[in-house]
């Protein structure tokens, strides 16, 4: 990362200009960020896609923390969701295995996926919480609520996205190393709309198993934390997928 992170402070600042102006389409209020910060997280995304471009990167997994914030002084999550616009995956916390399932979700759907934190299970609504910083695509955005720039919920910089996601039937998927073997966690559900439960990028889902049923599903298969969403219905060519190579299918719901 130290070496990475070289190669984008030696970058002309210029290069932060297109997605700048790209931003600043989607958010109102980019203006107010910390700019140097703000330029510093788009100079990211554009070393990012430079490197996926010249070396032929389908999607790239970044050990965000600690090291954008205390080695440059920017969060990486703003970079990383323009390269998921971009679809090209990018996972933070050297998330290798989200960035696969992330790919896997993403040529099975057409459309950008979300590797998502799951943060919160409430038995009692029988919803979830599925978030990350700030690293959504913005079109997972529920456009009836606010879509704008965020600072990061620790460091306190940008930059990041912040918006609730949209409803409609969403698709889970894990290339899980649960019991030390290569697995697919397959699951589906309906993202409901609901306000931002968190700062960042965040959404609220029923999905088709009562919520407290699928945590101890979750946990009795040893799973990850982590999860890749797309929307749409689309475990019928995931599992056909994993058949081909030879994955064991978890289905959580």
């Amino acid at each position: 990362m130290s070496e990475f992170i070289d190669e984008v402070k030696a970058l002309p600042d210029s290069v932060a200009d297109a997605p700048y102006q790209r931003r600043a389409k989607d958010f109102p209020n980019l203006a107010e960020m910390d700019q140097t910060a703000t330029r510093k997280t788009l100079k990211v995304y554009s070393a990012l896609r430079e490197k996926a471009q010249l070396e032929g990167y389908s999607g790239i997994a970044v050990r965000c923390w600690p090291d954008f914030f205390t080695d440059y002084g920017c969060a990486a999550c703003g970079a990383l969701a323009l390269m998921n616009e971009d679809k090209v995956p990018c996972g933070c916390e050297a998330d290798m295995f989200g960035v696969l399932s992330s790919l896997m979700a993403q040529w099975a759907s057409g459309n950008a996926a979300f590797n998502t934190d799951l943060v919160d299970i409430d038995p009692v609504s029988n919803s979830v919480v599925f978030w990350h910083c700030g690293q959504a695509p913005i079109e997972m955005a529920d456009r009836d609520g606010p879509v704008q720039a965020t600072i990061h919920s620790n460091r306190k910089l940008p930059l990041l996205s912040e918006f609730a996601l949209k409803p409609g039937r969403i698709t889970l998927c894990r290339i899980t190393q649960g019991e030390g073997k290569l697995r697919l966690m397959l699951a589906g559900g309906e993202m409901i709309k609901a306000p931002l439960a968190f700062s960042g990028t965040a959404g609220t889902a029923r999905l088709d198993i009562d919520a407290d049923c699928y945590r101890q599903r979750l946990l009795d298969a040893g799973m990850e934390h982590h999860t890749s969403l797309v929307y749409g219905d689309h475990r019928p060519l995931l599992r056909k997928v994993a058949q081909l190579l030879g994955l064991e299918v978890i289905e959580l719901t």
